[in-house]
């Protein structure tokens, strides 16, 4: 059974990133990985929108962002601090068995589940869509790109990615109900 799954954990893997790979999605691939290098998003983009965002909204937008941040960090630290070392099943991009099949875009070293990139993502999206709704048609679907871009890099089995996008939709819930709507810090006014 294991075997069966594992097998198609790798079936699945490899046709997102051999059967898909192409140049337009190689480069697009650093947008949806690793945003905090580009540097027009991060010192321009990012906060030109935060900008307008607090103009518009004042104390709300501060208490969402600190909200996001605290969800992003703590989403990091159970998904790379406390799974991953126990789980420690290793990226397909570091097995002997599987990476000679795959294009390796990145080659991390730690360990594979769950993906911390679908984990995170997929927290921050159920957290912001729960203070704005209108924004579900724009934060899950980006939330899925980056996700399967960790199956195009060859860097996460599905599997990897499905747990982390479980975890983080979970972790967002989680908090949104019992930490930021108990305490008034989070609440919009």
């Amino acid at each position: 059974m294991l075997d069966t799954l594992h097998a198609l954990d790798v079936d699945i893997l490899l046709f997102f990133n051999q059967s898909l790979s192409c140049e337009f999605l190689d480069n697009l691939y650093p947008y949806f990985n690793h945003i905090q290098n580009i540097w027009w998003i991060m010192y321009i983009l990012v906060p030109l929108l935060c900008l307008w965002w607090f103009y518009k909204s004042r104390l709300s937008a501060l208490r969402i962002l600190l909200a996001l941040i605290i969800t992003a960090g703590i989403s990091d630290t159970i998904g790379y601090r406390i799974i991953k070392p126990n789980i420690m099943r290793v990226r397909p991009n570091n097995n002997p068995v599987v990476e000679p099949q795959l294009r390796v875009l990145r080659d991390p070293g730690s360990q594979s589940f769950p993906s911390n990139h679908a984990m995170s993502s997929f927290a921050i999206a159920r957290v912001l869509v729960s203070y704005y709704p209108f924004l579900i048609w724009v934060m899950y679907p980006l939330a899925t790109i980056i996700a399967l871009f960790r199956l195009y890099a060859g860097v996460h089995y599905p599997t990897d990615v499905l747990g982390g996008i479980i975890l983080g939709i979970l972790l967002g819930y989680l908090l949104q109900k019992y930490i930021f709507k108990k305490y008034k810090l989070f609440k919009i006014k």
